[in-house]
């Protein structure tokens, strides 16, 4: 947020304030998709969190075709239902079936609830994209809400357990900090490019299907 707010000062952006409440949505959906992904996975599978985590990229597709009126192509639907396909498949994994892993039905809703609001970030991109609004100025005000959303959760949840003071210990907050650093940048240079990306070059349906797909590609590459 500190830093898309530098950049936006820099490049001499006049702050949209009508682009205030689309950018605030989309830090909601950051917050919500984070913190629920993260208790989903204490609950749920990692494989089935994966599963229903990465079909997110339906959302903007669907909401684009409501809302924007930006349809998708016969060829491109055919290439979003083999993405599903494929996305199942890498994450089904033999250990998981073998163990028989049967979660409730109420802790599945955790995944799909965190898949939603991924998706709607990236509606809410689409639609900055589309609207024109300076993109600097979005994003530092969507990642500001987004991170006051975690921490205002983070503290709430901690209060409710019975915890007291800091929500996470020090020496596990500094040992943390590079990857959350490297997190931060990696969310950013994504997000902007989708941002330039849905500003007329791409339509949501090829956009999000593409991303989704060379993020998961980029993921098996760094796991080998």
């Amino acid at each position: 947020a500190v830093f898309f707010g530098i950049l936006s000062a820099l490049t001499g952006e006049i702050p949209d304030i009508t682009a205030v409440p689309i950018s605030v949505l989309g830090g909601a959906g950051i917050a919500t998709a984070s913190f629920i992904l993260i208790e989903s996975m204490k609950k749920v599978s990692l494989s089935i969190s994966l599963i229903i985590m990465n079909l997110n990229f339906i959302i903007p597709v669907i909401l684009s075709a409501i809302f924007l009126k930006v349809p998708a192509a016969p060829l491109q639907l055919a290439g979003m239902l083999l993405s599903i396909t494929v996305i199942v498949l890498l994450n089904v994994t033999p250990s998981a079936a073998a163990i028989g892993e049967k979660p409730k039905k109420t802790a599945i809703l955790l995944p799909l609830v965190a898949c939603i609001a991924n998706g709607m970030v990236n509606f809410c991109i689409t639609v900055n994209g589309n609207h024109g609004s300076p993109p600097m100025f979005f994003f530092a005000v969507m990642y500001g809400s987004g991170a006051l959303g975690c921490l205002a959760g983070g503290f709430a949840v901690h209060r409710v357990r019975g915890g007291k003071g800091f929500p996470i210990a020090k020496p596990a907050f500094k040992a943390a900090l590079p990857s959350i650093a490297l997190l931060g940048l990696c969310n950013g240079v994504c997000f902007y490019t989708e941002r330039l990306l849905a500003q007329g070059r791409m339509n949501p349906a090829a956009l999000f299907t593409t991303v989704t797909c060379a993020s998961i590609a980029l993921s098996l590459v760094v796991g080998f």
